[in-house]
């Protein structure tokens, strides 16, 4: 029988996936304390791959075959259903507004603490992105503060990409996604191992740790490689729908022996390691984990502008237009910086930033228990 003074909490929804906002709610559940707070999960996926991972924590994954946008009598029945679980808190995370339904049952289900979670800057990637967007905009007018009692962003473009100026920013609460620093801390003996089983030893090596998705924009990194000598590898980690695509682009353009396609790891701290210089050239993003990674590594870091400054905790990021001729420039400039500098982990200044774990799963359980 569960503690009653455990603080229940369903997360909603949670993707297929290990990335984006299902790494943010698997990580909170992985860092909080269990013996003060409960977890269970909403996923509209027909099924989780590594549901058994959390099972066995003796959290509950329910699923909802109904989208409000489609049969919002059928998405209220379900999610009603799941409410009579007993929570004191529902953590509504999203990229956009598609339906006000879901705040609107949770709130008539008397939720004590209703939270509403911005995790983008924009729509993407969809083929009617034209009627998304305009549902987003109409949605958004109709927002205000009385649909749930916290409102939360990864950061400051994604508040303003949900909330726009219908929130008061007094009662946005910004909550960064953060990283397990001690796992990304530079390591030369990890270095060498990795170059050597790549056999880039000798390469000056550029890396891309993102899902082949439009908004992460491999198509400028291949357009780039095509200027890069034959001394320098790119190595693009990550797996998803465009990277078939991508894979043919790079062949038919003869750049199979420079850039190196790793596929889905979990082993991005090591990979880390060995790379000179991580780029980011995104299209959009909110905060993505990639720069606070990369960073702590050491790593010089090559981001596109559209990529917020709220990522930066030290002086090896730097914020670039997507403009090919400029970064062809700037990776040049820290291909001079890397063999000159020594390189160094800095764990410490992104503990100070409140990017590490310890700083983010304590402010999340003050939150809660407010």
């Amino acid at each position: 029988m569960q503690d009653t003074n455990v603080i229940k909490v369903l997360q909603f929804p949670l993707a297929n996936s290990k990335g984006g906002m299902a790494r943010y709610e698997l990580n909170n559940w992985k860092w909080i304390d269990k013996t003060r707070f409960h977890f269970d999960f909403v996923s509209f996926s027909d099924h989780i791959d590594f549901d058994e991972e959390i099972l066995a924590t003796g959290a509950k994954i329910f699923y909802m075959k109904n989208y409000a946008e489609i049969n919002p009598k059928g998405f209220e029945e379900e999610l009603k259903k799941i409410l009579k679980n007993g929570y004191d808190i529902v953590h509504l995370h999203t990229n956009m507004w598609g339906s006000l339904l879901a705040e609107k049952v949770v709130m008539d289900a008397g939720i004590n603490k209703i939270i509403i979670h911005s995790h983008s800057t924009s729509i993407f990637g969809k083929k009617n992105i034209q009627d998304i967007q305009k549902l987003h905009d109409y949605n958004k007018k109709l927002i205000t503060d009385k649909i749930a009692t916290d409102f939360w962003a990864c950061s400051q473009e994604a508040a303003e990409w949900l909330y726009g100026d219908k929130i008061s920013k007094e009662k946005i609460k910004i909550m960064p996604n953060a990283i397990e620093s001690f796992r990304f801390k530079y390591d030369e003996k990890t270095r060498k191992e990795y170059r050597e089983s790549l056999c880039i030893d000798d390469k000056f090596v550029l890396g891309c740790v993102a899902n082949f998705i439009y908004q992460k924009n491999h198509d400028f990194l291949v357009d780039l490689m095509q200027e890069m000598g034959p001394d320098t590898v790119l190595l693009l980690v990550g797996s998803g729908p465009l990277k078939e695509r991508v894979m043919k682009k790079v062949d038919e353009l003869g750049l199979t022996e420079k850039i190196i396609f790793l596929g889905y790891r979990n082993d991005s701290d090591k990979l880390y390691q060995c790379m000179d210089v991580v780029l980011l050239p995104s299209i959009a993003e909110a905060f993505p984990y990639v720069t606070v990674e990369a960073q702590v590594s050491g790593v010089q870091c090559l981001v596109s502008d559209n990529v917020t400054t709220q990522v930066d905790f030290t002086s090896n990021i730097c914020h670039e237009e997507l403009i090919k001729d400029k970064w062809i420039e700037k990776i040049l400039e820290l291909k001079k910086k890397v063999f000159t500098e020594k390189r160094i982990s800095w764990d410490h200044a992104c503990k100070e930033k409140g990017l590490d774990y310890e700083s983010a799963i304590q402010l999340l359980e003050k939150e809660y228990s407010r």
